[in-house]
């Protein structure tokens, strides 16, 4: 699955692979918990990885290795649930608007506090580079979000190099995690840099 492939044959084996296997077989196939020793350093323009994002684990190690200041396309191709225990959440907008009780809301607001990134919602989905990386949050990069089906789309400039995790917003506890359920499929394609074009500074 993280060879390179075709993105309209990615989405039919993704697809195919959905239907074959259930949630623990999928997680035991794609989840990674640790830092991959051999990563392909080198990938052309136009060539696209694909990996799993499963909200109940504190790290999920892409297999993906990002060059610094290099431009890479992500996109959430399938959100397969993406819940805060019982509450329904999206890796863009998290808890979202809905109204909440004031103890629900107590627990939000204690959850980012105690986050990797306390100034996004619970459930965003976040990345960084590496174990130590500063994370940050892929709904900072969404260029388009189309209505007709549940894949979202945007382009970021890695800010190191290493290879790519990827979690969930959540208090920085395993019970926290532990309760997380659903999972992401996500492609990321590294893009060709215009000529003379450099990252944005910070």
């Amino acid at each position: 699955m993280y060879g390179c492939t075709n993105q309209s044959e990615e989405k039919a084996d993704v697809k195919e692979e959905l239907m074959k296997f259930s949630l623990p077989e999928l997680k035991a196939q794609h989840w990674r918990g640790n830092h991959s020793p051999e990563l392909e350093e080198a990938w052309e323009p136009g060539q696209s990885r694909v990996f799993y994002v499963f909200a109940d684990e504190r790290r999920n190690y892409s297999g993906v290795f990002l060059k610094k200041d290099q431009l890479y396309h992500f996109q959430i191709k399938e959100i397969h649930g993406w819940n805060d225990a019982s509450i329904p959440a999206h890796p863009i907008n998290g808890w979202g608007d809905l109204p909440f009780s004031w103890w629900k809301q107590r627990i939000r607001d204690w959850g980012r506090a105690w986050s990797a990134s306390p100034c996004h919602d619970l459930m965003v989905l976040l990345g960084s580079i590496g174990d130590r990386g500063e994370p940050f949050a892929f709904a900072d990069h969404v260029e388009k979000t189309y209505s007709n089906e549940p894949m979202i789309q945007g382009r970021f400039h890695s800010p190191e190099s290493g290879e790519l995790v990827a979690f969930a917003n959540d208090a920085q506890l395993d019970y926290f995690y532990n309760n997380n359920s659903g999972y992401l499929v996500v492609t990321i394609e590294r893009l060709q840099l215009a000529s003379g074009n450099s990252p944005p500074a910070e």
